[in-house]
């Protein structure tokens, strides 16, 4: 009698697992090591429990992150565990889609979290209207080591928007006027809107989540926003923009024309093609200023660096847009490398200062 309920239990356990899930989990996976724990706890212990979880390693080379993996495998049904060759996040998170089974698809990084009732309160939210393909929830951001979270960029009220409203309203938001998140986590996507793309890649594994939501969301019936806050995003130090400055700006550089071309797909670029220039001048002012504060490039370094920016077709581009009002843009039509460089300096040496006077001042007023 035991042994037929073994069966009896193994075979309803096959069947649910066959069965198709509400949502699929998608999380790239590249030698993370203890950092997936925090969030693979977040995943199983959801509320809502009708999922599965696909990590999907990017070709890890540590075994600890291997095993830990397997281990997620072997102890939770709906984890499964899809190793392949390394390619960079981009491609490593459409690899992911391929293989979701899901209604819809909800991403996470391997070191964030959600709240234990996200998934629910996204799955929720997307089936009170048949025409809804995307959720958009808002999130938290928090730092390493600092126990304090606070709210990111977002919409903090509950909206449902149409197609032609997000192109003429909302789609900005991937050219550098952000009114919500740009990142893929924190929402919940249909997953039959992935099903006839062919995905174009800007191959920098940089502001991925901005190439993959430009090509999706344009083609979504309707979007809806809720105030709910399901994620927590961890920042853990320098972003790949900062831990190579030349290959961050080459990034921006490339993705001016990439982004240009989806403007100009949807006839958009009049309404918003400023927002991209503003933002590569804003992400050359940031380059400089955290190459210096950060000591990733050396003074010879920068310099080469803006040198080949300014022989580029695109800041071509950006030096017609400001025509001579951006002192900035200015001092590099002009060549005028080293000073723009010892500009920056200086102003990162005053920074340092105020920073060091206030820190002692908060220590002496204790």
């Amino acid at each position: 009698m035991k042994k037929k309920w073994k069966k009896f239990i193994i075979l309803y356990e096959l069947m649910l697992y066959s069965m198709t899930p509400k949502i699929s989990v998608i999380i790239p996976v590249y030698n993370t090591g203890n950092a997936l724990k925090r969030c693979m706890k977040s995943i199983i212990n959801q509320s809502f429990t009708d999922f599965e979880c696909l990590l999907i390693d990017d070709g890890s080379t540590d075994v600890f992150t291997i095993n830990l993996c397997l281990f997620y495998q072997k102890k939770d049904k709906r984890v499964k565990y899809l190793k392949k060759e390394n390619e960079g996040i981009e491609r490593t998170r459409v690899y992911g889609i391929g293989q979701a089974k899901g209604d819809y698809i909800i991403f996470s990084d391997h070191d964030d979290y959600y709240q234990l009732n996200a998934f629910q309160i996204l799955y929720e939210n997307a089936i009170v209207n048949a025409d809804i393909d995307i959720v958009v929830a808002n999130c938290w951001k928090k730092y390493n080591y600092i126990p304090i979270r606070k709210k990111q960029l977002g919409i903090y009220e509950k909206k449902i928007v149409d197609n032609q409203d997000f192109l003429n309203n909302f789609y900005c938001n991937f050219f550098g006027c952000n009114k919500f998140g740009v990142s893929t986590w924190g929402k919940l996507y249909r997953r039959s809107l992935f099903e006839n793309i062919k995905f174009e890649y800007l191959g920098y594994n940089t502001i991925e989540d901005v190439i993959l939501n430009l090509q999706i969301f344009p083609i979504a019936r309707k979007v809806l926003f809720i105030p709910n806050l399901v994620y927590t995003h961890v920042y853990g130090g320098l972003t790949s923009l900062f831990r190579d400055t030349e290959n961050g700006l080459k990034c921006y550089i490339s993705a001016l024309d990439f982004r240009t071309k989806y403007l100009d797909k949807y006839k958009l670029f009049d309404r918003y093609g400023k927002y991209l220039y503003i933002e590569l001048k804003n992400i050359l002012i940031h380059v400089i200023q955290k190459g210096i504060e950060s000591k990733t490039c050396t003074k010879e370094e920068m310099i080469r660096i803006l040198k080949n920016f300014k022989n580029t077709n695109q800041f071509e581009k950006l030096s017609l847009f400001y025509a001579g009002s951006n002192s900035i843009i200015t001092k590099m039509e002009n060549e005028e490398f080293e000073d723009l460089y010892l500009e920056f300096f200086q102003l990162t040496k005053k920074r340092r200062f105020i920073t060091m006077i206030k820190t002692a001042l908060k220590s002496f007023l204790r």
